[in-house]
């Protein structure tokens, strides 16, 4: 049984507040009262671990909040020399949860168009996302991933790391030797957690060629830092951070049987301390007339710069950048692209889309330590062809991954050896859709 329920009162008012060089400034303040209830109940053969071999329990909980806001939209230049416009946007906002302390967050954009073809664009902000019901009270599930335990060879270990072994109840005299690699681990959701903090910071360029009108080309730089961000920490991560560090943080999540085996790994969700991200977004659009009906394009590519995480203050970040990494970032290509054309006439309609993802490496992991594995970059085609009709109603034929292109193998890839929030699982799919707009 599954019940989701929200109620939400809401208010917003927005007025021309004040004349200024640009034009007028806008104000617009708000409320938000909203009020969230989740329960997700299993039936008793999944509590009991019947049904997968994975037990899962109940889902129970709720919150409130409260939010105030305010938004100033400010011209402060227009058609002066080298200042077509100049605007700036300020916004502040204050929200008040039941389960945690009152956030405070502000955010700020300029926005200059030296001319009818160039636009510059800065912009600051902060951000807070609040945990949700199934990141707080979320049941205890339960998983068995595929790790080696540091702890079962000391002969590739310190002395220190071997008295950590120790401490956690491995045998003293290294007899104890791992005979399986999974593992029992044991997750779920965390009421302590607190809301995620983050802060960005954008900076990018539009061009408008003159010679080309029909044409438009963008260009963002990102730079994003997430404080405190809701995960959940790998097994082999979990270990391994153990052995290097000692810190309960880690040590306190393994429990291990009287032999040294491992019982169980609490994988509970938690802040972790940092996640950064930069790169580069570059979009061009171009629309143009032909003998029958006018085409329309689209290309985005992404390049990521940096992608990491730091599991807690002092410890080496973990990069993510054209990498596979099973425990915090998954697949994470350098380069990421997509093209769409579409062409209408009269009544008929077409479309062509391309999906890039770049190549990426897995680094062996605990299935082959030492390893790297080479992913390919994959591609895949989508195409439709719709028409108009009469009344509202239009339909659409298509096909997607024309190429029927598989997923590829990840040998670090979980249970499907492939990354299933990366690629596509499903070959060519057609489909047919009728639409009536009322």
């Amino acid at each position: 049984r599954q019940v989701n329920e929200e109620s939400l009162l809401s208010a917003s008012a927005y007025r021309d507040a004040w004349a200024m060089p640009g034009g007028f400034a806008g104000l617009a303040v708000g409320i938000d009262v909203r009020s969230t209830d989740a329960e997700d109940v299993p039936d008793a053969q999944t509590r009991a671990g019947n049904t997968t071999g994975a037990a899962r329990q109940t889902t129970q909980g709720g919150f409130d909040s409260r939010a105030l806001f305010a938004e100033f939209a400010l011209p402060l230049l227009a058609n002066r020399p080298a200042v077509r416009q100049l605007d700036l946007e300020l916004g502040l906002r204050w929200v008040d949860y039941s389960n945690f302390d009152a956030e405070t967050i502000f955010d700020a954009a300029l926005r200059y168009a030296a001319s009818d073809w160039l636009t510059l664009r800065l912009g600051y902000g902060e951000a807070f996302r609040a945990p949700t019901v199934g990141e707080l009270f979320g049941g205890a599930s339960e998983s068995n991933p595929i790790v080696e335990d540091p702890c079962a060879d000391f002969s590739s270990l310190s002395q220190t790391e071997m008295d950590r072994c120790v401490a956690q109840g491995v045998p003293a005299d290294g007899s104890f030797n791992q005979t399986g690699n999974e593992v029992p681990a044991v997750g779920g959701g965390n009421p302590r957690l607190s809301p995620e903090r983050a802060t960005s910071f954008t900076s990018g360029l539009i061009l408008n060629w003159p010679a080309f009108p029909n044409a438009r080309l963008s260009i963002d730089y990102f730079d994003i830092e997430i404080h405190d961000g809701i995960t959940a920490l790998g097994a082999s991560t979990l270990l391994s951070q153990c052995i290097a560090t000692g810190r309960p943080t880690f040590c306190d999540r393994i429990q291990r049987n009287p032999d040294g085996s491992i019982a169980s790994i609490q994988r509970n969700l938690q802040n972790a301390a940092r996640e950064t991200a930069r790169g580069v977004d570059i979009e061009f659009g171009y629309r143009h007339a032909t003998a029958i009906g006018e085409l329309n394009h689209r290309l985005l590519l992404s390049r990521l710069l940096e992608r990491s995480v730091q599991a807690f203050d002092g410890a080496q970040p973990l990069t993510g950048v054209g990498r596979y990494d099973a425990d915090n970032f998954g697949v994470i290509p350098a380069w990421k692209g997509t093209y769409v054309a579409s062409w209408n006439w009269q009544r008929w309609f077409a479309g062509y889309a391309l999906e890039w993802i770049d190549e990426i490496e897995d680094q062996g992991g605990d299935l082959a330590p030492g390893t790297r594995y080479a992913v390919g970059s994959r591609l895949y085609h989508d195409v439709h062809l719709g028409y108009r009709g009469q009344h509202n109603l239009s339909l659409v034929i298509g096909i997607d991954n024309v190429t029927d292109r598989a997923p590829p193998f990840i040998p670090n890839g979980g249970e499907l050896n492939t990354d299933e929030s990366a690629y596509r699982l499903l070959g060519r799919r057609y489909w047919l859709r009728l639409t009536h707009r009322f």
